[in-house]
């Protein structure tokens, strides 16, 4: 099932919400339960943002104001989220909300994907 969740990916660039995996898998011959696609979102989430860490990223806050820096940890608690990245200049910028942050990937990460989709555990 992470297939369908991987191909979303890399042909949105972007992850997906419940119904947009759901259409996604439909439309792509692969149905899903609506009971499984959270679950499988939530661990596909973990698997990226896990492989994400201590890598370069973008965060943009409310006012769309971008910082890129390496994603030294990440958390997720029951919606409340908290992002932390540092900056080559050795700064530290913590980002925290209460509703799902948008994630989206590069081009890079994109092609990566449709390649080859990272295995998910179980």
């Amino acid at each position: 099932n992470s297939s369908v969740f991987w191909a979303f990916v890399a042909s949105q660039k972007r992850l997906p919400t419940v119904s947009q995996l759901q259409s996604f898998a439909k439309n792509n011959g692969t149905p899903l339960k609506y009971s499984q696609v959270a679950p499988l979102i939530k661990q596909c989430r973990k698997h990226l943002l896990d492989g994400a860490t201590n890598t370069v990223v973008s965060v943009a806050d409310n006012y769309e104001v971008h910082q890129e820096g390496y994603l030294r940890h990440w958390s997720e608690t029951n919606g409340n989220w908290s992002l932390t990245i540092r900056t080559d200049d050795g700064k530290s910028y913590a980002y925290r909300c209460n509703k799902e942050p948008v994630f989206s990937i590069s081009d890079t990460w994109a092609e990566s994907l449709s390649v080859t989709a990272p295995p998910t555990p179980a």
